[in-house]
Formats: structure tokens, sequence, C-alpha cells
């Protein structure tokens, strides 16, 4: 009996074998679903608030950021762009030393080998100093120091090298250190010519390693131009700014952007030197100074003091972007600044036949751009239920009214936590999400389908299209700007106002500063 039942037993198992072959073998995941659920290809400048001084490293399937910071240095990592503005930033250095502990400005990293390293400028623990960065310049205590990594990753630890020693003792700032095919290292940044001067020169010096400065220093350029000897606010005389400077190589060739006037300037811009093709880096001669700033502010786009640049390519390496800092302001007043406002922004770079680089204007924030090649997108909201108040005074997102009318005005009042006031939040697998009452089941709708500024915002009806879409661009800690996918400007509380039913309209976005523009997500069901 037993082998009859065994035989049995084979023979079944081999015709369900045999059936299971024929059967269409199901996928481990749905081509649609994968569609639907798509990170989103796409984001808005600013991609970090409270960014200034800039650098992007692209490494091994990340992207490495710091900023100024003053009292310590950070890295933010993340695999995309769009995610670098919500990343919670890591402490890779903090430093005790007396001499060079504090005012920290301006970090770059860099991989020289198998190690990373990071250039700094920083004071001593003069009190006086703290009055902000035009009040340390001028008393010209800042100097620059080097940190090597103790291993291959880029966010540290960290052990400190040295102080870059520039053969002369004065004022030094913004360094930043490249490389030529040859191996020859160059440390370039920005200095007084001697302790007694206000001005602000370009130097370079060649280095015998990454920490090491094994020459003179040689003077690349000295503020002559109107738009690099521009008065500070309320000051008659000029102010002679070369600083911030940042190599690019391409093709060959070498270009030197630096930022020109004074940081707190609406006219803080770019300027350019390009190496002639062979040249020596050390023989002034040979660098071609730009007569007009390379890059500078754009009133139609409401960006000011485009500054502090760096370069960095993209996660397949075929683009060039540039990392820099701008500010803006409601209703698209010029502003300068030297402070925590300037926000980081990027943009692709364009090639002139002759290689130069091409970096138009700013892009406004309420433009669109594709994600750098090869950068897989930031995260997505799940879809669910939530509370969305503003930055203001924690009021929230409603119909006014509690309206169920087809055409019923939003704004925001105290939370009273009905249906008229939570959202139903779908992702759309294009970038952008559906955001629904739960009260009317309407959708959050731009009147008009209108693009200007000050345009009123109601819910109707769900129509599949643009006016009905919006981007959620993540600040971090479950904040976002909310924009619409039709004109790229955010939900905003008009005239900011922190009274209940304050109507909410569209403008472009100027910043997180009143928190008019910023809105916390919380999930509710």
């Amino acid at each position: 009996m037993k082998s009859i039942s065994t035989r049995f037993m084979t023979t079944i198992l081999v015709l369900l074998v045999g059936w299971s072959f024929m059967m269409p073998i199901p996928s481990k995941a749905s081509p649609v679903s994968e569609n639907v659920r798509a990170s989103p290809d796409t984001f808005r400048n600013p991609i970090k608030e409270n960014g200034p001084d800039p650098w992007i490293q692209y490494h091994e399937g990340f992207y490495y950021l710091t900023v100024t910071r003053g009292d310590r240095i950070t890295v933010t990592r993340a695999s995309s762009v769009s995610s670098l503005g919500e990343t919670p930033e890591s402490i890779v250095w903090q430093d005790s030393t007396p001499s060079r502990c504090c005012n920290i400005w301006a970090p770059e990293l860099h991989r020289f080998g198998d190690r990373w390293y990071i250039y700094y400028s920083a004071t001593g623990t003069d009190p006086s100093l703290a009055r902000g960065r035009i009040a340390v310049s001028q008393s010209g205590t800042h100097r620059m120091y080097v940190l090597e990594s103790v291993g291959l990753d880029p966010l540290g630890p960290y052990a400190f090298k040295g102080k870059l020693d520039t053969t002369i003792d004065s004022f030094a700032i913004d360094g930043t250190v490249f490389e030529q095919p040859g191996g020859e290292l160059y440390l370039v940044w920005s200095g007084a010519p001697n302790l007694r001067s206000g001005a602000q020169n370009l130097y370079i010096a060649p280095m015998s390693n990454p920490w090491t400065v094994s020459g003179e220093r040689v003077l690349l350029s000295r503020p002559k131009y109107e738009w690099e000897l521009r008065p500070r606010p309320g000051a008659p005389r000029a102010h002679k700014v070369n600083e911030g400077p940042a190599v690019l190589q391409h093709d060959g060739r070498v270009f030197l952007t630096y930022s020109a006037s004074g940081c707190d300037l609406p006219d803080y811009a770019l300027g350019m030197l390009s190496l002639e093709p062979g040249a020596d880096p050390l023989d002034a001669r040979a660098w071609i100074k730009s007569q007009e700033p390379v890059f500078s502010r754009s009133d139609l786009n409401w960006v000011f003091g485009p500054g502090h640049n760096g370069f960095f390519t993209s996660p397949d390496g075929t683009e060039t972007w540039i990392v820099y800092h701008a500010v803006s302001q409601s209703q698209g007043s010029p502003i300068g600044a030297c402070d925590a406002t300037r926000s980081t922004r990027i943009q692709k770079v364009h090639f002139n036949v002759d290689g130069s680089p091409d970096f138009g204007v700013p892009l406004p924030s309420w433009q669109s751009q594709a994600l750098p090649a090869g950068d897989p997108g930031g995260t997505v909201v799940p879809d669910g239920r939530y509370k969305i108040s503003t930055g203001i005074n924690g009021n929230a997102l409603g119909a006014g009214g509690c309206s169920t009318d087809t055409r019923g005005e939003v704004a925001v009042s105290s939370y009273r936590d009905g249906p008229c006031q939570k959202w139903d939040i779908s992702y759309d697998g294009a970038g952008s999400y559906r955001l629904t009452s739960a009260n009317s089941h309407r959708s959050l709708n731009v009147k008009g389908c209108s693009t200007d500024n000050g345009a009123d915002v109601d819910v109707q009806p769900h129509v599949d299209g643009g006016c009905q879409k919006w981007y959620l661009d993540s600040l971090g800690d479950d904040k976002y700007r909310i924009r619409s996918r039709v004109s790229g400007k955010s939900l905003n509380v008009e005239q900011c106002s922190g009274d209940d039913g304050t109507d909410v309209t569209i403008w472009p976005y100027w910043g997180d500063r009143d928190g008019c523009q910023v809105w916390l997500l919380e999930r509710i069901g």
C-alpha cells in the first residue's frame, strides 16, 4: 500500500508541476503600480533653506552638502537633491581650540587619493567678532584650515590636519583646491594684501599635498570693475570684494568663478577668470577676467545676490551643475543678505561652442527643473488623511465656513477637528498630488486656473487638470511648500495674516522667514 500511495502522489505532483509551467508567471510588481508610485522627477529652488555658502560633492550614490553654520561644520547626505532640504545634518567637526573655534565659514569637501579633506576658515574667541561677516572681515582675523578624514567616508570622522600657511599672515577665507591632470595641486582663496587693507583679492599658490602650501602666493584678481566695487547700504565708499572662488574644469579647460561686491547687496554677483589652454595656473597673465558678471540678480525671477557658488556633476557623470546661494523676499523687492536667510539653489550649466560655461540667469522658485541625470528622485508623501496647518500660528487649511459649495473658498482658521479642515492627499504618480476636502470631497483648486500672483484658491469637483494638482516640496520636520503645478507658485496665507478666516492665495515662494508659505502636514488617518 505504501508503494502504491507513493506512486499515486508522485503522479499527481508531476501533473501539477506540468500545469504550473503552462500558466502565466505573475510578475513581482506590476509595471502600472511601479509607475503610479514613481518618485517625482522634477524639483524647484531653493533646495535648502538657511543654506549660505553651499558646496556639493556627488560620491557613490549620494550628494554631500556643506553650508556655513558658524560654530560647527556639518555635512548633509541624500540620494536626491530634492531630499537635501529635509535630511538632518551630521555634525562632523566642532573645535574648542581658542585660536580657531569660531565664526567658521564656507566649508568645502574635496577628495584626494583615499582621503576626504574639508577646507574652511575660522577666527578665535574674541566676542567682538560675532557681529556678522562684514565686521569680522574688517578685523582681518580669519585664517584657513584643513581637516582630513580618518577613513573613506565623507561623513568622517575627521582629524585636524593643520593651518594653511599662505606665506603672508593676513586675512584669508574661502579656500578651494583643484588638481591639474599632471597631479599638481593648487590652493585658491580670497585674502587681503596685508594686515592693514580691507580689500579682498583672489590669490593662488601651489601645494605639495592637500594640506601644505609649497610656494609664494600669486595675485590673480583684484576688484576693479564697477560691479566689483559697489558700496554697502548706507556706506559711500566702495566695497572692494573678490571672494568665494570655485574652479570648473571642462574639456581640458579651467575656469574660476568668484563672488564680487558685498554679500549684503542684491548686486552680489559672479565674475569669472578663464585660464588660457595649456597655460601655467601660476602665471597671472594667463587668466582672462570677464569684464561683466557671468551670473547676477534677476529682478524678473525674484532672485537677488546670487553668489558663493560651487560645481558638481550629475550622478551619471554627464552633466555639470552650479550650486549657489541667493535671497528673495515678498513682492520681489530687491534684497541682499549676509545671514541665514540665504538659501541653497542649483541649476544645470550649459557650455558654449568654445567650451566656456554659460550659466544663464538664476531660475525662479516657480520653475520646475528636471533632476540631474541619474538622480532617483525624492520620497513620496504617503496617501492618507492630513491636517494641513500654516507656519504662522498653526491655523488649519479648510473650506471657508465649512462650505460644500461647488466653488467654496479656502481659508485658514483655528483648528476645530472637523472634516472641513481635513484633507485626503493622493499621489498622481507624476510628481504631483491631489488634495481633497474630507468634508465636500472636492479638490483644492486654483481659481480660474490662474497663474497670476495673488490668485484665489477654492475647492471644486475633481477634474484631471493641472490647476488641481500640487507639488509637495519637503522642508524637513513634516513641513512643506505646496505649489501649484500650473504655475509653480506657492500656497500662501494672504498678507501673512494670523487672523481666523484669512484667505489662501498663490504667490511666488520667497522663503520660510514668516511662515505664511510653509505648511505642516500631520497624518491623521
